[in-house]
Order: structure tokens, then sequence, then C-alpha cells
């Protein structure tokens, strides 16, 4: 049999092995020339032989121990499945040396090598070497990082090697960058390319190691004394500047040591933008002479409305920095243009990544209200990195109009149409940009009247999605669902939902309740206010009033966590939230059954303590909370007769129902339900047994002071004193 045979055997039936030696036979026609396969057939025979027999895996194994540099050039073309069948082929990172060597060397001698670095990762995280078995990968890389298909797989080695290997790694990075700066002196320019262009790349992701080279006394010689002398290298130069702001101490330095150099870059068509970024970043305000903020803001706005501008990279991120400042906000806002162009680059579905998530981000800045920057908000408002260009004086000095806010989210926010425009490209935005989408809606659904077009634009299901697939600790998840919570508070739940369930939005409301268990995440907890449990409730309350409320009281009743945090809230300190907690219960007693065990089951310990707590509730000094709690009495009692006939014997209920109606008879809606309740448990007395109200002078009292008030007109309460009445004298 023929390898072209085998494979076509492999295609018709994958389950079935055939014989080991056809595998080996066909390898060796393989790698020893005598047979062309396509890059999936190469594949296919690849696999098979790995997977299928033990001999074939060995004999595959042998050839790329012995000859990795033939295996190479004949699987390189083929996909990331062949990579994982190489990987599976190994039994220890010894036999993997020879084909290191291998990726090492083409890597040195500037190969096509995007193919190789995906095994050498693979390879790298499955097992573990000695740093002098892989080190040489640094210099390698380093020196190639201004090529495309490198940069972004050597930035992922990189970080490997550093976790790995954190001591060596770092001292040979150091070393490798000082080479390079000493070779400057021999071939300037391209060996301040190659410097440039790694630590721009690298500084993200390796803050630490780019710093100290940096910072060095060779590299700030060489960028002081010679790089902005040589205007091939000032792009790349600026940069660096820009990237290298990230670091708080760079930063600092940047900002006392280059904003001279950068002002007078300002006026170079080709400098300009990138010079006043760094400017910006670097927070170099109080040091400028020839310049000022305005200007900044003034050439940033002046080239985001060009219709030809190779730098709308530094122009959005520019405005993205400037934005936390409340008089650039102002002054954007009153620039209809400048907002347009900001509106359209983030709904063009072409925009790059970058620039569509820097101008979400001025858009967030620009849409929250006056009131919503508190110190925790406004480090959340944009990139932390952003956080201290405020300063609480400028907060007082330069004010904003709620007004003007508000006009903007209603004229470019939703007129627009630009929530429904991202919906649709929600799919395709990555994480972070979603992440400020989410608070853009928060922004938006902050005034009640602006609910409706949000929801009418697919908010709701914006939320939902976002919320159910981002990490739980993000603080941007708060904002989300505090948006989410004032549209089932602001909209009827029933018109809400197509797409999904109600309960769908249970999960995420609950996060705004705290387990108070040790269990919270302390960072977000603290992020948690009293409205945002006191809203949540009333969310849950308003869902509470749907069709699916029975499903809903299930739900609760079954989640040991949110039971927890229903418990915790009947108890709250905090008096809105313990009513809004009473009132959700009242609402999910409408049907009694699914709660009801949890307060009147007299066999359960448990029930039993959460009964005292109720009963003591209804003595609470809120009377809206009084009515909460006397209707989930009332329900219990008139619903489920058994129940009534044990609370007939509970003698502090009765106590405490007949001393609060003495109280509070004036009180009409609380009044009646407490009758109700009383002529429920009057309904299962059967002849013979006790009844507590027979004769009973508080109850007697209460009803005689309905008499005196003239209560008993309203029909409702004369018809429950007229029911009551006969069954107690």
């Amino acid at each position: 049999m023929d390898t072209k045979q085998l494979i076509e055997l492999f295609r018709k039936d994958l389950k079935v092995e055939h014989d080991s030696s056809n595998y080996t036979k066909a390898l060796d026609e393989l790698f020893g020339g005598s047979v062309k396969l396509s890059a999936d057939d190469i594949e296919e025979l690849v696999i098979r032989s790995v997977n299928d027999h033990s001999s074939s895996r060995k004999h595959f194994l042998k050839y790329l121990i012995e000859r990795p540099g033939n295996v190479l050039d004949i699987i390189e073309n083929g996909h990331t499945r062949v990579i994982s069948a190489v990987i599976d082929s190994f039994q220890n990172a010894q036999d993997t040396l020879p084909l290191i060597n291998e990726i090492a060397r083409r890597v040195k001698h500037n190969d096509n090598v995007g193919w190789e670095l995906k095994l050498l990762y693979q390879l790298l995280n499955k097992y573990n070497y000695k740093y002098q078995d892989v080190g040489l990968f640094v210099r390698y890389l380093l020196r190639r990082m201004g090529e495309q298909q490198i940069r972004s797989l050597a930035l992922l080695l990189f970080v490997v090697l550093e976790n790995k290997y954190s001591k060596e790694f770092r001292n040979d990075f150091y070393e490798v960058m000082s080479s390079l700066l000493v070779e400057t002196e021999a071939d300037f320019e391209t060996s301040m390319v190659i410097i440039l262009e790694a630590l721009g790349e690298l500084y993200p992701v390796l803050t630490d190691s780019c710093s100290k080279v940096f910072l060095s006394k060779d590299m700030q010689t060489v960028l002081r004394d010679k790089m902005f002398r040589k205007r091939e290298l000032i792009l790349k130069a600026l940069v660096l500047l820009s990237v290298a702001c990230i670091d708080e101490p760079i930063r600092n330095y940047v900002a006392e040591r280059y904003t001279s150099v950068l002002e007078k870059w300002l006026d170079d068509k080709d400098f300009g933008l990138l010079a006043a970024l760094v400017l910006v970043k670097s927070r170099s305000f109080s040091k400028l002479k020839s310049t000022n903020i305005e200007n900044l803001r003034d050439l940033f706005i002046e080239n985001l409305e060009s219709t030809n501008n190779k730098n709308l990279d530094a122009v959005v991120e520019g405005l993205t920095y400037l934005s936390l400042k409340p008089s650039v906000r102002n002054a954007l806002r009153s620039n209809s243009d400048a907002c347009l162009s900001l509106v359209q680059l983030a709904m063009e579905p072409s925009t790059s990544a970058s620039i569509k998530y820097g101008c979400i981000v001025i858009l967030v800045n620009l849409t929250t209200l006056p009131r919503e920057t508190t110190p925790e908000q406004s480090s959340l408002n944009s990139l932390r990195a952003y956080a201290e260009l405020k300063t609480k004086a400028e907060e007082e000095v330069v004010p904003e109009d709620e007004d003007q806010v508000l006009g903007f989210i209603e004229d470019y926010i939703l007129e627009t149409q630009l929530i429904g425009k991202l919906k649709s490209q929600y799919s395709d935005m990555m994480h972070s940009c979603r992440e400020q989408f989410a608070k853009l809606i928060y922004n938006a659904t902050r005034e009640r009247r602006l609910v409706p077009e949000c929801v009418k634009q697919g908010a709701t299901s914006v939320l939902l999605e976002y919320l159910a697939n981002s990490p739980q600790q993000s603080a941007y998840r708060i904002f989300a669902t505090r948006a989410l919570i004032r549209i089932l508070i602001k909209t009827n739940p029933e018109l809400l939902f197509n797409r999904y369930s109600p309960l769908n939005a249970v999960p995420f409301i609950f996060e705004l309740l705290p387990s108070l268990d040790g269990s919270d995440d302390e960072a977000l907890l603290n992020l948690i206010t009293i409205k945002d449990s006191y809203e949540a409730l009333l969310a849950l309350t308003n869902l509470a009033t749907m069709s699916s409320s029975d499903i809903l009281s299930k739900l609760i009743v079954s989640n040991k966590s949110y039971w927890m945090k229903i418990m915790n809230g009947i108890l709250d300190e905090t008096v809105e939230v313990r009513r809004s907690t009473l009132e959700l219960l009242c609402n999910l007693m409408a049907q009694p059954s699914n709660i009801a065990a949890k307060f009147f089951n007299f066999k359960n310990p448990e029930s039993v303590k959460n009964f005292d707590i109720l009963v003591e509730l209804l003595r609470l000094e809120d009377v809206q909370s009084q009515r909460a709690v006397a209707a989930i009495f009332a329900n219990t009692g008139g619903t489920i007769p058994f129940i009534a006939e044990e609370l007939l014997q509970k003698k502090k209920l009765i106590d405490f129902v007949l001393d609060t109606l003495i109280e509070q008879y004036e009180d009409e809606e609380l009044s009646n339900r407490l009758l109700f309740f009383i002529d429920a448990l009057l309904d299962v007395v059967k002849p013979g047994d006790f009844n507590p109200f027979f004769q009973n002078t508080k109850l007697q009292t209460a009803l005689k002071k309905f008499t005196d008030a003239r209560k008993s007109d309203n029909t409702l309460t004369q018809q429950l004193i007229k029911s009551i009445k006969p069954k107690v004298t």
C-alpha cells in the first residue's frame, strides 16, 4: 500500500487502525522525498502516525530527533493540529532539544519562522528547560521585533520566558540591549531601529526590564545627544517615549527631561501630534513654556476632523487622556463637528480596534454626569493610567452642566443610534471595548426619560450578553449591572425580554446584594453602595410582578446564596434596604407555597428562627415595612389553612398583631392587612378548639377604636370587622 492509498483510507474510515508498517513506510516516503503531499495530506499522515500506533509514533519521533530540519521543512505549512501532534510525540524535554536548536537556528538566520514560533510556544508551556537551552531566543528574537509576523509571537514567548526564568531572562534581556547600544557606535541607525522597536513593543508586557534599559546611561546618552538629531529615528523615539509613560517613574522622568525637546517638535507636520501625545501622557502641563493644554487640545481636535490623518491613533489617544479634564470635556461637547467625528469613528465597522476603543472611552467620559464623578468612579471612567490627570482643584474650578451632558447623550448617543450600531458589532469587539460600551449604556440610563430609547436600541441584550461573559472581578461589571437594574426598574419587564428569559437577569442583580459572609470580593464590595442594593431589590420586586413570579420565588428559595442575601436584607440597618427586601417577599408571597417553608415550617429550626425574626419585624417603626410584614402573614394565613391553624398557637405573634392594630389603626392599609390576617385565622378555628381572639380585650379595644374613629366607614374595613365580630363574641 503506497502513501496516497493509506491517506485515502484515512479519509474514508477515520476510526480503523491500519497496519503500523504502512504508517512507517509512508513516513519514510514523506521524509525521504519520494512522495509529494498536500499540506492537508501531510497533516493527516502525521496526526494518525502519532495517534494510532506507538511504533509509528516512535518512528516519527526518530525523524524529529535525528532530522528536525528536514521534518520542519515538510510540515511547517500545516495547521495547528500538526503542532499538537508534534508535541504529543515527545516523551520528555530532552528529546525536544534537537528541535529547539533547529528552531533557534532558523530564528537567528532570518527564516520565515511564524509556524515554528507557535510550536516553540507550546513546547515552552509543556516542558521545563534549563535556561541555557532556550536563552538564545532572547537575543535572536529581540533583533527581529520589527518584523510584523514575529512581533506578536515574540511577545508571548518573552512573557513565558520571564515567568519561568525571571532572573536569568532579565539579566539576558539587559545584556542584549546593552550590547545593541554599544553597536550603535558602528552602525547607529540599524542598531537603534532594533532597540526602539523592541522596547516600543515589549514595554507593556516587560515594563520593569524595559525601564531598566531606558534609564541606563548609554540609552539616555543616545536618546538625548543623537536621536532627536536624526529625523529617520524621531518617530520611533517618540513612540517609545509614549509607551514608556505607562511606568510611573519613567513618566516623571520624561516630564522632567524631555518636555522642552517635545515642545520644539509640536509644529512639525510629521512629528507634532506624537510629541503632543507624549506631553499629555507624561502630564507635563506645569512644565510647559511655549504651549498649554488648550493648544494641545485644539491640535488633537483639528486633526480629528481631518479627512486624511495618518496619525489618527495618536489623535484619539491624546483626546482619551485629555477628556478626563472637565475643561476639555466642556470644549468637546461644544464642538459638534468633533462630536460627530468621534461618533462616526466609533460606529464605523471598519474602524481599527484601538481607535474604536479610544473613541468609546472619550464618549464615556463625555456622557458621565457630574454627580457620577466621585473619586471612586473617576478612577473607572477610563483607563486607570489616565486617572491622575484629574485633580480636585480642577474639578472645583471647571464645573460641568448636567443638562449639557444629558443633551449630549440625546444628540450624539441616542439620536445617532450609536447603541444600536455598536450592538450589531458586539461579537467582533475586543473585551476592553465591550467594557467601555457597557459603561456608555450605564451613563445613558442614568436619566429616566432616556431609558426607553436605550432599550429600543437593544441595550438590555447587550448588558445580559456582557454580564454572561465578563470576569466576575471586573469593576465594569458593576456598571453593567447597575444599568440593567435601572432598565428593570424603569420599564415593564414583561415588555423587555424577547430573546432572553427575565430570569436570566436574576444572578446579576444578586451580585449587588452583598453576602457579608466573607465570600465577597473586598475590592468590589467597596464599590457597591446602599443605593445599589436598594435598586437591586426594586428590580427583583418588579420581576416578581411578572407572570413568571412563581419561578422566580422557586429560584430564590432553592439558591442558598440568594436566600442568605434576602435574610441579610430584612435585617439590614438601612431602612430602605430592609423595607425593599420585605416588599419583595411580600410580592413573592402572592403565591406563598415556595416561600412559606422558609418561615412557617415549625419542625425546622432555621425556619423557626426566620419566623421569629418576621414576628419581631412587625413592630418596626417604619410603617411601610410593617405593611409588607403584615401582607406576608395575611397572604400565608389566607391561602394555606394548615399554616393558619399553627399560627393560632403563636401567642407572641397574636399579641404583636393586636398591639400594632391598636397603635396604628389610623393607617388604613396596615390595618386592613392585619384585620384580613385575623379573619383568615378565625376561619380555620374548629368548634371546640382554642380561639385566641375570643373575648380578647386587645381585639375588642382595637375594634372600638375603629368604631369611634369611624374607620369602619371604609367598605373593606367594614366588611372585615363585620366578618370578625361574630367569631370573637
